[in-house]
């Protein structure tokens, strides 16, 4: 299963400056808890974001602008072409799209399900997720959520 994992803020916002605009230790327990021993996909802006791969995952980047990463699988090329050859290499796993927007939107004729927590507040962000399309793309459904989150599950229409 594909799924796309995100926190954002009342409008949508995920992130400022190519970073994450707020600290929440229990959204980032939350979304480690979900990842660990998983796929993680991800685009450039949001692998250069990281101080370093992400432990105990496997870390996958899709970009047409890096030549190699010291850790990890490097895809380039067409979206599309990127997430067959993901999906036939760990489709057997499940699969966390986590990040950014334009990669979202990119591969989201394969997402089946978005989680998102939503933060409260806004945040000044330059990054957005586009409620439109995820609202015209996937139903919202039930999700129990934990004490101190805000989760939202939208799945494929």
């Amino acid at each position: 299963m594909i799924k796309a994992i995100f926190a954002c803020d009342e409008d949508w916002g995920i992130g400022k400056d190519n970073a994450i605009p707020w600290n929440d230790r229990i959204d980032q327990k939350w979304f480690k808890e979900s990842t660990l021993g998983k796929v993680v996909v991800m685009g450039r802006n949001t692998y250069e974001s990281l101080t370093s791969p992400l432990s105990l995952r496997d870390n996958v980047v899709i970009s047409n602008s890096l030549e190699s990463i010291p850790r990890g699988f490097l895809y380039g090329g067409d979206i599309n072409t990127a997430m067959t050859e993901i999906i036939e290499r760990f489709g057997s796993r499940d699969i966390f799209i986590i990040g950014g927007s334009q990669l979202f939107e990119g591969v989201l004729s394969h997402v089946d399900e978005v989680l998102i927590n939503r933060i409260s507040g806004t945040y000044d962000c330059d990054v957005f997720l586009n409620q439109a399309t995820v609202n015209s793309n996937f139903t919202s459904a039930s999700i129990d959520s934990p004490e101190g989150l805000s989760l939202e599950r939208y799945v494929r229409n």
